[in-house]
């Protein structure tokens, strides 16, 4: 299960028909419709996660039931007792931390991960997910060993030395390795991770922050936007007029508050 650059996790899940799939159906379909003029069907842009939608999709239930999981992927991970799954899924459903780190995994298919990341032991953010599966061969071993067999090992960018006997230089997860290190994996799971988070980052806004600049892609909780017909001249500026989502606005802002934003169009 590759694309152009590797192997896609989403497309993997999808093929071995993991549980993790419903639960990220449920997420999109239950999010709110942003009602903007430019919504479409099939577009996740048009969609808002709110805080009561995470309750009710990610609840102890339903994680629970994605934990155990049975596809391809999922059976050849550690598997723990039902109780400890149980306990684990009422730890998720109760932190939003939790929450937005597992409905990231299942948005790019990569639940079957959760639990050698061992979250009950660390209060992850997705960056510190991605940092310790980059930061550890050992993990990422344990996490992808099992893949391997469903990629091409050819399609590995990552040059290893051999032993003093072979010298050549192998990928990180070819057969001669002396040691594989599976970066191609940590490197694109880290990759599509981080693509699928984007859109349970949603950011708050108070009546003493509405000037922000983010340093990653947010789910902006701008509703029923309508593009203003007027563009500054030479900024190549367009503007439009929205309402802040009342889940992620601040009780001293009208929640019909309405804005005036400008994006930088690409030329």
């Amino acid at each position: 299960m590759t694309d152009n650059d590797g192997f896609d996790f989403a497309v993997f899940a999808k093929k071995n028909k993991c549980e993790s799939r419903r639960l990220k159906n449920s997420l999109i379909q239950q999010s709110e419709r942003k009602e903007n003029e430019y919504d479409g069907e099939a577009r996740l842009e048009t969609r808002l996660p709110t805080p009561a939608v995470l309750q009710e999709v990610l609840s102890a239930e339903n994680v629970l039931f994605v934990l155990r999981c049975g596809c391809l992927t999922c059976k050849l991970t550690t598997r723990t007792p039902k109780e400890q799954d149980k306990q684990l899924a009422k730890e998720i459903a109760q932190s939003t931390t939790y929450q937005i780190l597992f409905a990231s995994l299942s948005l790019m298919g990569g639940t079957f991960a959760v639990r050698q990341l061992d979250i009950k032991a660390t209060n992850y953010t997705i960056e510190e997910t991605v940092d310790r599966i980059q930061s550890s061969p050992a993990l990422r071993a344990s996490l992808f060993g099992h893949i391997l067999p469903y990629w091409r090992a050819a399609k590995c960018p990552h040059p290893i030395k051999g032993t003093m006997a072979r010298p050549e230089e192998f990928s990180c997860v070819s057969e001669q390795t002396p040691r594989r290190e599976y970066k191609c994996f940590g490197e694109q799971f880290a990759a599509q991770l981080r693509s699928a988070a984007w859109f349970v980052r949603v950011p708050s806004f108070r009546i003493d922050n509405m000037l922000r600049i983010f340093d990653e892609c947010q789910n902006m909780p701008f509703i029923k936007q309508k593009t203003l017909n007027r563009e500054k001249s030479g900024g190549g500026r367009r503007y439009f007029r929205f309402e802040l989502h009342p889940s992620y606005c601040d009780e001293m802002l009208n929640v019909s508050l309405t804005g005036l934003g400008t994006w930088q169009q690409e030329v």
